[in-house]
């Protein structure tokens, strides 16, 4: 944001590039404030003011940081690394269906086909760097030898956990700062690990299953390949060893591995057309509406509830496509994974939201912190509160992931028996059973919708000032027809 006299002419440069006109409003002793919106990095190049017209007198300088994005070593993968893991991937799809063609043995299919998905995984994370790849095998054998040890069964559960958390925080938080501080980032990659939090979420889970001694007879191959697992590594779903042993197939019939191509073409739709081409840029114009109400304070309720509505859209698009891709990719090797979201937007209550939403990380909270939580307190509200915590703290540590968590657990526990109520109202008669039904399925939507201010926008006064916004946009809205 920057505030300038009169009716100047006036360019922005980032670097060498002019940005598009900015946004521009009069305010109080004929200044105006003008917004523009840039991606920059801690690195990238400083914005400069250019004057064509008028006096340069500036009277303000400040900005927003609405949204904070992390690189990943995802988006540094070589061509190599990519064009060899895909090739192992294909070659895997080959040997799936092999045995419809000639005879093959079920154990050596298996064996070949593990390795080949094995080494499309192990060559992406060593086309990024070899040193990551060592020091992430080294740690799996750890856990794996340590596990497999009977007499340190007892101390499992607390040095998985906590070495998860410390692994987590350090890999996310700590890395990306580290190469600059030490200066070895043209050397050593320190951006944040490939895959870090469903390899952490997995390996705890490993431990976990293995202290109940639920984990069947594994070699340290299947353990490598499980954490690993190529279609899973980016976006989920959380499985355990067990289930993914247990859904593995000898042979895919044609038939089936035509399923898993529709989904996958269903997936890339919804990310390429529906959510880059038609939704992002949409979001996007959102950001500068909010910013402009926000600098007003409380009080314009409508581009809060387009910006929070719309992001919670995009999410669901964007995070479903993936899943959609991983499902069809997955068919077609032999393996099945579970589904991450049963139609999200037909819940009625909170509760019923986090039974079709991210359905494998709600589970594993609802297991491995729920109900850990209430046998140990019997609270339901602090156990539900801590699995929402952790939950959130998963995806980043903030204190807008807290507030998400707070959010969502009022709802839970608070406002799920309040909808189940309005919903048997006049249960036995068909219209004010679709109309409850219909005014739930809104307040639930609305409910989550407005926890997205926390998950959308990083700044947290200006993540505030939507979320009340959000909640005064009804009133408002009733308020302006009244008058």
């Amino acid at each position: 944001m920057l505030e300038v006299e009169g009716r100047q002419t006036f360019s922005i440069r980032h670097g060498g590039r002019y940005l598009d006109n900015g946004e521009c409003a009069d305010i109080e002793d004929g200044l105006q404030r003008c917004l523009y919106r840039v991606s920059v990095d801690e690195q990238g190049p400083s914005l400069f003011v250019d004057f064509l017209s008028g006096s340069p007198l500036l009277k303000n300088i400040d900005y927003y940081p609405i949204k904070i994005g992390r690189d990943t070593t995802f988006d540094e993968i070589p061509f190599w690394g990519r064009g060899f893991a895909i090739l192992c991937f294909i070659a895997a799809i080959v040997v799936t269906h092999l045995k419809s063609l000639v005879t093959v043995s079920t154990v050596v299919e298996y064996r070949v086909r593990e390795r080949l998905l094995l080494a499309a995984s192990l060559s992406l994370f060593a086309s990024i760097s070899v040193i990551y790849l060592v020091i992430l095998l080294s740690g799996l054998y750890l856990v794996y030898a340590y596990c497999s040890s009977s007499n340190k069964r007892g101390h499992i559960v607390p040095a998985i956990l906590g070495g998860g958390a410390v692994v987590l925080l350090f890999a996310k938080y700590y890395l990306p700062a580290l190469s600059h501080w030490v200066g070895l980032s043209e050397v050593v990659n320190f951006t944040i690990p490939l895959g870090i939090s469903y390899v952490i979420i997995k390996v705890i889970d490993y431990g976990l299953c293995c202290y109940r001694e639920q984990l069947s007879r594994h070699s340290f191959e299947d353990f490598v390949l499980y954490i690993l697992f190529p279609t899973t590594i980016l976006a989920g779903p959380v499985y355990s060893l067990n289930a993914l042993v247990s859904s593995r197939k000898g042979s895919v019939a044609l038939a089936e591995s035509m399923i898993g191509i529709r989904r996958i073409f269903f997936g890339v739709f919804k990310k390429v057309f529906l959510v880059e081409y038609l939704l992002r840029a949409e979001l996007g114009a959102t950001v500068g509406d909010i910013t402009f109400e926000s600098w007003s304070g409380v009080g314009h309720s409508e581009g809060a509830v387009v910006h929070l509505f719309l992001a919670f859209l995009v999410v669901y698009l964007d995070f479903s496509a993936y899943m959609d891709i991983t499902k069809g990719a997955t068919k077609m090797i032999g393996y099945d994974v579970p589904e991450n979201f049963r139609l999200p937007f037909l819940a009625g209550t909170p509760r019923d939201f986090w039974r079709r939403w991210h359905i494998s990380l709600s589970q594993w909270c609802m297991r491995s912190i729920y109900f850990p939580m209430m046998v140990a307190t019997k609270r339901p509200f602090l156990a539900t509160l801590m699995a929402m915590t952790v939950m959130g703290l998963w995806h980043a540590i903030s204190v807008n992931w807290l507030l998400w968590a707070v959010h969502h657990t009022i709802g839970i526990f608070y406002l799920t028996p309040v909808f189940e109520r309005i919903r048997r109202l006049g249960s036995h008669v068909l219209p004010i059973r679709v109309l409850t039904a219909l005014l739930t399925t809104v307040l639930t939507l609305s409910f989550v919708a407005m926890g997205h201010a926390f998950a959308s926008i990083s700044d947290l006064a200006t993540s505030l000032k939507v979320y009340v916004n959000f909640i005064l946009f009804v009133p408002m809205w009733l308020y302006g027809l009244i008058s």
